[in-house]
């Protein structure tokens, strides 16, 4: 049986939450004890609500409740950190650092913060490698890859129910999403004539000023009335149905740790579009996705989050106009078998199974 400490913060409101969640919501339980301190967990009766509509209100949640509001930490057990790199000190004797970055170096504190490992779980062959190029000594390094859950966002088999060819692009409202460059391209793509739309749905609770600004800004653009951006957050059932019913999903970013949402549109039988750099490569290829070429690596400044310590590389306009523009030309209601075939492969099950066989 693999035991171990599980620390992380599980909310729905950020994506470092979204993976604890989905850890603990798409696993069985079996073959495995957690130990979650009470102080790291928030809204327990948010996330037991979600477990038991996946679930039914059996066994699984009654021991996932109990696993949630255990008070006492086992320091002898491995305990597994998930969270910045910057921030991965914990107690005990084996103590795993579960980090997702998205720059290819790391800064002095962050550097400090791994040392205070005994070994690393990351999520892509991509950050394993930024790993071992910038720590200059060995730690032990596993690729631990993140997952989607197949059965939630699964293949809608009745046609599209939007009239407009719809491209969807959803995640966390920042320049290095590239959500910029995707509005220009969109505007570049497409004229008034061609009966097409841009749904966004990327929120920011920490910067909602940027927000609205950025609605109001894309709202002036050249085909602003068909830009729909939608700073509020949506239930996941919502979003199943969003996806299910949008033609493409398109991710142009600078950089990324990992990016649910492209899996996700993958899992529901969508083509993707998505930049080729990052942790992106772990799971998207020629075969599954529209890979959008990017430039040499820029210094990563948005003068909010990433101050130039640090590189990523944006997606080329020219070539996401193109890909936009090839997608669109090929019709409503294309299928991505193999974007299916890679979600069915990279389940949360599997992210779980992972991490039994690799804590002892």
């Amino acid at each position: 049986m693999s035991i171990f400490n599980l620390t992380c913060p599980i909310t729905l409101n950020t994506s470092y939450g979204g993976v604890a969640y989905n850890i603990y919501t798409n696993q069985d339980f079996e073959g495995c004890v957690f130990s979650c301190p009470e102080r790291q967990v928030a809204n327990i009766e948010v996330i037991t609500r979600g477990m038991a509509q996946r679930l039914g209100a059996g066994i699984k949640v009654k021991n996932f409740q109990q696993h949630l509001t255990a008070k006492k930490e086992y320091t002898s057990w491995p305990n597994i950190k998930i969270f910045h790199a910057s921030n991965l000190e914990m107690p005990g004797n084996h103590r795993i650092g579960w980090p997702i970055f998205e720059l290819e170096t790391f800064n002095e504190k962050e550097k400090y913060s791994i040392a205070s490992c005994d070994e690393l779980f990351v999520c892509s062959t991509w950050a394993k490698q930024c790993v071992e190029e910038n720590l200059g000594y060995h730690m032990p390094v596993s690729v631990v890859p993140l997952g989607v859950d197949p059965d939630l966002f699964c293949v809608n088999e009745t046609p599209s129910e939007y009239k407009e060819f719809t491209f969807l692009s959803c995640g966390k409202w920042e320049i290095r999403k590239g959500h910029d460059v995707l509005v220009e391209a969109f505007n570049e793509a497409f004229s008034f004539k061609d009966n097409v739309r841009l749904i966004m749905l990327m929120n920011n609770q920490f910067r909602e000023d940027y927000v609205s600004q950025k609605i109001i800004e894309y709202s002036r653009t050249k085909l602003g009335s068909k830009i729909l951006p939608f700073a509020v957050g949506i239930s996941t059932e919502q979003l199943v149905h969003v996806m299910q019913n949008s033609d493409c999903g398109v991710f142009p970013s600078c950089a990324e740790g990992w990016n649910m949402p492209v899996l996700e549109m993958m899992s529901c039988g969508k083509p993707v579009i998505v930049s080729n750099n990052t942790a992106h490569s772990e799971y998207c290829t020629s075969e599954n996705s529209h890979l959008i070429d990017v430039t040499d690596p820029v210094i990563a400044n948005d003068g909010y989050w990433f101050n130039g310590e640090g590189f990523w590389r944006p997606p080329v306009k020219e070539h996401l106009v193109s890909l936009m523009r090839q997608v669109f030309e090929q019709g409503k209601n294309q299928f991505n078998l193999s974007g299916r075939e890679t979600a069915e492969r990279f389940s949360w099950q599997n992210t779980f199974d992972c991490i039994k066989s690799l804590v002892h």
